[in-house]
């Protein structure tokens, strides 16, 4: 993957799935990403501090990929994608819409500021991380307005 290429993060794990359908419905995400020619990576996803296997695809065509990925995240029941752009701009793109009370809307994503390399030490003190190899990404949410 370029260094600049935009991606998506994904899983298709559920919390109230075994541990065995969550294999079962990856497998299955892959192979959909593979028959569809799409390169991706398995990244380890922490969300709201739980682990679960996550996969990074890269975006090149951001009117097919992101859709294809966006798709993928609806059919196993997924809430919400990560998002980076070129510039490592992170976004939450919701695909299950959350209810904002002070916006009296409902909102289809939310900035979460630049997608930055960190320590294990601060990843891990974070209830949102990815773990790529030894390599520990968080969302820095400074200057997030």
């Amino acid at each position: 993957m370029n260094k600049k290429d935009a991606f998506v993060i994904f899983s298709a794990f559920q919390s109230r799935l075994s541990h065995q359908d969550n294999m079962d419905n990856h497998k299955k995400v892959l192979r959909h990403l593979e028959d569809f020619g799409f390169k991706y990576k398995v990244v380890e996803g922490v969300y709201r501090g739980e682990s679960e296997l996550s996969i990074l695809v890269p975006v090149i065509n951001q009117v097919f990929d992101l859709a294809t990925v966006e798709q993928l995240a609806h059919i196993y029941n997924q809430h919400s994608i990560l998002f980076v752009d070129s510039d490592r701009n992170a976004e939450l793109k919701f695909m299950v819409k959350p209810f904002d009370a002070s916006l009296n809307e409902l909102p289809k994503s939310e900035k979460l500021g630049k997608f930055i390399a960190t320590t294990k030490g601060i990843a891990t003190q974070c209830e949102n991380y990815t773990k790529d190899g030894n390599n520990y990404y968080i969302c820095d949410l400074r200057g997030v307005a």
